[in-house]
């Protein structure tokens, strides 16, 4: 099933902000399109996961994280963006998991062949 993890989140968000294309000799980096088309949408905009209790509590550790007993959530921020991360309560994980079978499959049977 899928893992989230403190590196596989960075991985992200360094893709997501564009660090892959950054120009080292002029040191620019192009906007992220899509994170600036959010902004139109409203100043509100946050990246969401939902995560297993598992890899809530290993990320609330790895980050040191502090908030109060209890919580279902933790928000961070990663450079200009706002992340927030829940315990998934609502089952959307295995909907998700279910939801890309099929595609899943697809991909192991070239990778495996």
């Amino acid at each position: 099933m899928f893992e989230t993890n403190l590196q596989s989140l960075t991985e992200f968000l360094e893709y997501w902000n564009n660090n892959h294309l950054v120009n080292e000799k002029e040191g620019t980096k192009p906007f992220n399109d899509y994170a600036m088309a959010a902004l139109g949408a409203g100043c509100g905009f946050t990246l969401k996961w939902f995560v297993k209790k598992d890899d809530f509590e290993k990320l609330v550790n790895d980050l040191n994280y502090q908030f109060e007993e209890g919580e279902k959530r933790i928000f961070l921020e990663f450079g200009e963006d706002r992340i927030e991360i829940e315990i998934d309560t609502r089952g959307i994980i295995s909907q998700v998991y279910e939801d890309t079978q099929e595609i899943r499959d697809i991909v192991n049977s070239v990778v495996n062949s």
